[in-house]
């Protein structure tokens, strides 16, 4: 165990910078834990409860300890504290919040220090519950003085610049209480707003657990969805003037709040990306290293990851990195000449993110080359249902290409497969783009007939995906006309929004629906409203990227209705419009204006 002295131990630095090392945290800090009757699940504030006059286990190392920067008695944890392998200047600060287990926060800088290549015992932590004066804490919260924002700003933010490196701790995966906490929100801010390094880091468990949920279960949407709410004005602090302070700091920063959110969830979704790259590059290279002593070993499962991390980039409207992830797994299939079914599924999706980035032409040649291959895999014998899926593909490129007659003979034989075998999700799925070839065709008779026999086949499956209901619910609204159109969107936005929330694409995707529905009704204004609150809603959930296809479709519409409708364009991000107050037709908005 490490020596605690009674006098502040030296250092070469700054004593407010003195950092704990993390081989100190797993042996001698544990130590103390367990022989105080603890164990590795309890909460940090279960070990220094800050309510009680009574010294927990943090405050007790330093009760008869001088202080190093008042000189008085009573110090924090760190300062009393010698030996190099213990303590020392800090090379990394930890954000994180005081419901977190002491044994959740020691596995996550170990694996931290794992990642990184870093020695435990010379990374050096500053852990706010003991490198702060825990002593001082408690005696400025019983005195009721209040700390003005400039001192209290001041501080902080040369505890931050001055460490310069932070790591952030998130858990659990699925709703971080990371997030809901203010002084996270703000430590993770003031980092990335002074161009600090910073680390989002989880238990290795956790990682692990998060990883098999969003790759392997198509649990994206939980992450992403927490990823992209966070509102530090709705956070918590266990003392309310600290979130005083931070909500009046934020709120004089450049953008205030609002930028505070958009910048912290932008970067948690640049992590969240990386991170699910990063373990798909693992999972190649093992396999090549693999493959490298043995000639026969089976590159299959890796390439139905590169599809699984494809489809989930393409949902989350990152195409251009969904591309890239498919070439890339395409490649290495074919240079391990493996051509079954995981290479017909890479081919099956690569060509679809083509379709979605316009590339109509070469989507054609991988569709083509797909369904040769899947028919070459089904040889003689009954069509599978994984012919129907190719043959979905190659009618929705040539539907593209304006090549109907072909589109719908391919689509047709899918249909008939999907019957034969009773695929009732096939089938629902093949009415779906039947009905999206005859409206495209301006058949849109054989369009509704097609998206209602979607609608009632996704009635009869119990436990249907929602956004499967969703779709169709879309399909409806778009082949409808008058109040039919406008009640099959609202079904969708409100399935959508009890499911997700507003801030996901599919409630957003059903609110510009609405919007165009309205524009074609000539009713600017309220489809200018809804159009404002869409891209007021994606800003938060993308960030505010121009580059988003989302983002730049919904200002376009701004500026055809606001041209449309006459009224004022005073913000050429699409922003802010002279609008009248009340939901209105074109001869009554252009009345009021």
């Amino acid at each position: 165990m490490a020596t605690m002295t009674a006098e502040a131990a030296p250092s070469r630095g700054k004593p407010e910078l003195f950092g704990v090392s993390v081989h100190h945290l797993a042996t001698s800090f544990m130590e103390r834990v367990k022989k105080a009757g603890w164990d590795e699940n309890a909460k940090i504030y279960e070990l220094e409860d800050l309510r009680k006059e009574a010294h927990g286990l943090i405050r007790q190392a330093g009760v008869d300890v001088m202080c190093p920067m008042t000189n008085q008695k009573g110090a924090a944890y760190v300062h009393c504290l010698s030996g190099e392998d213990h303590v020392g200047d800090a090379t990394h600060m930890l954000s994180y919040t005081w419901r977190y287990t002491i044994g959740d926060i020691v596995a996550t800088l170990q694996g931290f220090c794992e990642e990184q290549k870093l020695d435990p015992k010379r990374t050096y932590f500053w852990i706010c519950c003991l490198c702060n004066n825990q002593h001082r804490v408690y005696e400025l919260s019983q005195s009721g003085k209040v700390v003005e924002a400039d001192e209290f700003l001041k501080h902080f933010r040369a505890c931050v610049l001055g460490i310069g490196k932070v790591v952030c701790m998130m858990e659990p995966w699925q709703s971080p209480k990371y997030l809901t906490r203010v002084w996270c929100v703000f430590e993770i801010f003031t980092a990335i707003d002074n161009d600090c390094q910073v680390f989002i880091c989880m238990p290795p468990q956790e990682q692990q657990n998060m990883l098999q949920a969003v790759v392997y279960g198509e649990d994206t949407a939980s992450l992403y969805t927490a990823l992209s709410n966070t509102r530090v004005e709705l956070a918590d602090a266990s003392v309310e003037n600290d979130k005083r302070l931070i909500l009046q700091v934020l709120e004089n920063h450049e953008g205030g709040v609002e930028t505070t959110n958009a910048r912290v969830n932008i970067f948690l979704r640049q992590w969240f990306h990386s991170s699910i790259l990063k373990h798909l590059h693992d999972k190649r290279d093992e396999a090549l290293s693999k493959r490298e002593s043995d000639k026969n070993s089976d590159m299959s499962h890796v390439g139905s990851l590169y599809c699984d991390v494809g489809w989930h980039f393409r949902h989350l409207g990152k195409r251009d990195v969904a591309l890239e992830v498919l070439q890339e797994g395409l490649e290495l299939l074919e240079n391990a000449e493996e051509y079954g079914n995981s290479f017909v599924n890479v081919l099956n999706s690569l060509s679809a993110v083509l379709v979605e980035l316009g590339k109509h032409e070469e989507s054609l040649v991988h569709t083509q080359r797909l369904v040769k291959l899947q028919e070459d895999l089904d040889g003689s014998g009954v069509a599978s249902d994984n012919t129907a899926v190719c043959y979905v593909q190659l009618g929705r490129v040539l539907k593209k290409l304006e090549r109907y007659e072909e589109s719908l003979d391919y689509l047709t034989k899918a249909a008939s497969i999907a019957e034969q075998s009773s695929n009732h999700e096939r089938l629902e799925n093949v009415y779906n783009h039947l009905s999206s070839l005859y409206l495209a065709w301006d058949r849109k008779e054989d369009a509704l007939q097609f998206a209602k026999k979607r609608l009632e086949v996704n009635k009869e499956l119990r436990g249907s995906p929602p956004e499967d209901t969703f779709d169709a619910y879309i399909y409806v609204g778009d082949v409808s006309g008058g109040e039919e159109r406008m009640q099959a969107y609202q079904d969708a936005l409100d399935l959508a929004t009890s499911v997700y929330g507003d801030r996901h694409p599919k409630p957003l995707e059903a609110r510009t629906k609405k919007a165009m529905a309205l524009k074609d009704k000539q009713e600017y204004a309220a489809a200018l409203e809804e159009l404002r609150e869409v891209l007021a809603l994606q800003r938060v959930f993308y960030g505010d990227d121009n580059d988003q296809h989302e983002l730049k479709a919904t200002k376009i519409q701004i500026r055809v209705c606001t041209a449309l409708g006459g009224f004022a364009f005073t913000n050429a991000s699409g922003g802010a419009m002279n609008l009248p107050k009340t939901t209105a037709s074109t001869k009554e908005a252009s009345s009021s204006t």
